[in-house]
């Protein structure tokens, strides 16, 4: 299986190959879903790296491999000073860098900077500090948003194990009725016993000592083993009625 996926996997490279060559593009510029294609054919066992540098060596294209050394906090902080950026305490700037990491404060210094001109300086004005308010409005957002996402899914997945125990008892994932039919009911059931002998919680395993059927805890247990996405999952598989 994995050698058939090799060989067409090989045939995708050399489709892209040809279609690059006759069309005089550089792959440089090809789009970011030709390489997604790839990658996902590389963990699906197909080219390896030895393959994908044969196939972009093979290209008529000006080698310009990565070379950049490494910089420290105070490098960064005279780089940004030399590219237009108001840094009244450099100390201070250096150590927030060395902190929390120059790339991640990256995408808020290029939002600030003047693409349309040489060297692409900073917009005249910008402080290190309209940089860093962005930076931490930007996290309280990220924390909100997560808080409100985390509390929804606790309430889902009470929700679901509540309308699903008060309609068809303790085990509901043994109950053919409560899917919409045979294949859903048994995909679902698949990945709830997936997700149970997986799972590393105290709870599970004191419920496999203590019980010897069924093989699964009550629901108003296992919902709190299920990922989100699994218990989105079970939810798609239930009768139209219960949902």
């Amino acid at each position: 299986m994995r050698r058939a996926v090799g060989r067409c996997s090989l045939l995708l490279l050399g489709g892209l190959r040809r279609f690059v060559l006759i069309n005089r593009l550089n792959p440089c510029t090809l789009k970011r879903s030709w390489v997604a294609t790839l990658s996902k054919e590389v963990q699906k066992g197909g080219p390896s790296y030895f393959q994908l540098r044969l196939f972009f060596g093979c290209l008529p294209v000006v080698s310009n491999p990565f070379n950049k050394p490494h910089a420290t906090a105070h490098q960064r902080v005279a780089h940004l000073r030399s590219r237009g950026l108001v840094i009244t305490r450099p100390n201070v700037a250096a150590r927030n860098i060395e902190e929390i990491g120059y790339e991640r404060l990256r995408i808020y210094f290029l939002s600030r900077r003047d693409g349309n001109l040489p060297s692409k300086p900073f917009v005249a004005g910008t402080t290190y500090q309209h940089i860093l308010r962005l930076y931490e409005c930007d996290t309280k957002f990220r924390m909100i948003c997560f808080a409100s996402v985390c509390h929804l899914e606790i309430v889902f997945r009470n929700r679901l194990s509540e309308v699903l125990s008060a309609r068809f008892g303790s085990h509901p994932y043994f109950v053919d009725r409560a899917f919409k039919n045979t294949d859903s009911h048994r995909e679902a059931l698949k990945k709830i016993l997936s997700v149970f002998a997986e799972t590393k919680d105290q709870r599970a395993k004191h419920y496999s000592r203590t019980y010897t059927e069924p093989p699964l805890p009550p629901i108003w247990m296992l919902k709190e083993f299920l990922t989100f996405g699994t218990a989105v999952r079970l939810y798609a598989a239930l009768q139209n009625s219960v949902r």
